[in-house]
């Protein structure tokens, strides 16, 4: 069986929130119910929030002034893969324990975080040179984009900052401020 593409829907859209499908130029706004398919590009404006969710499985929280596409959303045989590629801003992403022959990642210029049963925030700088890691729950595998081969596993409580130029992740405790800001 081929991989057929998926769509994310729009579980709640707070503010100013856009997208652009794949194949189409013009921005729509987004309101409960909405469909996000493959290769869309989603926008939040300042004080703004939307909620994607895919299936019972997947939410993920675009926060205010981000962009993100919908790179990849396959599901067959083999199982579901979704890739999101964040281009600026945050967007905390809430994945189910236990699913199988699933696989979920979030790319950035400067790192990829690979997870499975999670609560973890993507923050990236708005020059796209600076990637930071915050995890609720679970594990991230964080590597970085241009040199997979470095990479750590943060765990629930900790967070990693990465630059184009980061030669070693360090994961480091959360503060009390870090969970409280998203």
């Amino acid at each position: 069986v081929a991989a057929q593409a998926q769509s994310f829907k729009v579980k709640t859209a707070v503010g100013v929130c856009k997208v652009i499908r794949a194949g189409e130029t013009v921005p729509v706004s987004l309101k409960k119910g909405s469909v996000v398919p493959t290769g869309s590009v989603v926008t939040t404006s300042l004080r703004s929030m939307l909620i994607l969710q895919y299936g019972d499985s997947v939410t993920v929280k675009v926060m205010s002034n981000s962009k993100i596409s919908t790179a990849k959303l396959l599901s067959d045989t083999t199982g579901t893969y979704i890739v999101n590629k964040l281009i600026y801003g945050k967007i905390r992403s809430h994945l189910k324990k236990g699913m199988k022959k699933f696989q979920y990642k979030i790319t950035t210029p400067v790192t990829t975080s690979g997870v499975r049963g999670t609560d973890f925030v993507v923050d990236l700088a708005y020059d796209g040179q600076a990637s930071e890691l915050y995890v609720f729950s679970g594990t991230v595998n964080l590597s970085m984009t241009n040199n997979p081969a470095i990479s750590k596993n943060v765990t629930a409580g900790q967070k990693a900052f990465a630059t184009l130029s980061t030669k070693k992740i360090k994961p480091a405790p959360m503060s009390p401020e870090d969970y409280s800001s998203f």
